[in-house]
């Protein structure tokens, strides 16, 4: 589903009825229960941190707590 939406947002032009054309790209973070966390505040802390390291290695993409980044297509 995170796949979906960043390549939707990839793809998408926004804004054009404003004489605009603006493109948006996101930096997600992606965990799951009960593999990466027990308890909803560290499944959210997990995905936080991964949404971090999206930001500080490449942006525009997706971490996955207890893998890594995703590669882009």
């Amino acid at each position: 589903m995170a796949r979906r939406l960043l390549d939707s947002l990839r793809s998408g032009v926004f804004c054009t009825e404003q004489g605009l054309n603006l493109n948006v790209r996101a930096s997600m973070g992606l965990a799951t229960f009960p593999h990466d966390a027990q308890t909803p505040h560290d499944i959210i802390r997990q995905a936080d941190e991964m949404m971090y390291v999206v930001k500080n290695a490449t942006r525009d993409n997706i971490g996955v707590a207890s893998r890594g980044l995703m590669e882009k297509e």
